[in-house]
């Protein structure tokens, strides 16, 4: 399984949220993240996306630019 970001209709348009720090206080209060001991904060379950989530390391997505929130908050 991989990054489902791109496929959820709440990630369509333009990306307004480039800035790494926003997006990642973004995914901070985000009821969906879940902080792990080993990687940090991770959307939803490490490597497990889901419908409204992806499963990604956030600390390294929200870095990228041309990334998604699967919730299309960013």
């Amino acid at each position: 399984m991989g990054c489902n970001c791109g496929k959820s209709k709440k990630s369509e348009g333009k990306i307004i949220i480039t800035d790494p720090a926003t997006r990642m206080l973004m995914c901070k209060v985000c009821p969906q993240s879940n902080k792990t001991a080993i990687v940090g904060l991770v959307c939803g379950k490490l490597a497990q996306p889901t419908e409204n989530t992806c499963g990604c390391i956030l600390k390294l997505k929200t870095q990228l630019r041309n990334q998604r929130c699967p919730q299309g908050k960013w």
